[in-house]
């Protein structure tokens, strides 16, 4: 039976939105990793940094731990920064605005 859980790779090739530092979010450029799905998320979204709600929009959803381990192998210090910030969380997930990524 097929994995339906993973719908293909997406790369990073623009700087992400978000709450983040931007010299955070410029590591993720060249990041390459699996994707749960693109679409406008279910449910509640928030902000990473602030916790607030943020208005859904078309994204790439990307489990966290897998996203943070792609990150690590390119920038150490990035992935460090986000495990000092508490992620991933448990069952977490990541959004990735779909301007910033393509798929792979």
């Amino acid at each position: 039976m097929k994995d339906n859980t993973r719908n293909g790779r997406m790369r990073i090739v623009k700087t992400p939105s978000g709450q983040v530092p931007v010299a955070i979010r410029n590591e993720w450029i060249g990041v390459e990793m699996p994707f749960l799905e693109v679409g406008i998320p279910r449910g509640s979204v928030v902000g990473v940094v602030n916790g607030k709600k943020v208005k859904p929009a078309q994204c790439f959803i990307v489990d966290q731990q897998e996203a943070l381990n792609a990150l690590r192998k390119k920038t150490p210090a990035a992935a460090d920064w986000w495990n000092r910030m508490g992620f991933p969380w448990p069952l977490g997930q990541f959004t990735f605005n779909a301007e910033c990524a393509e798929i792979i």
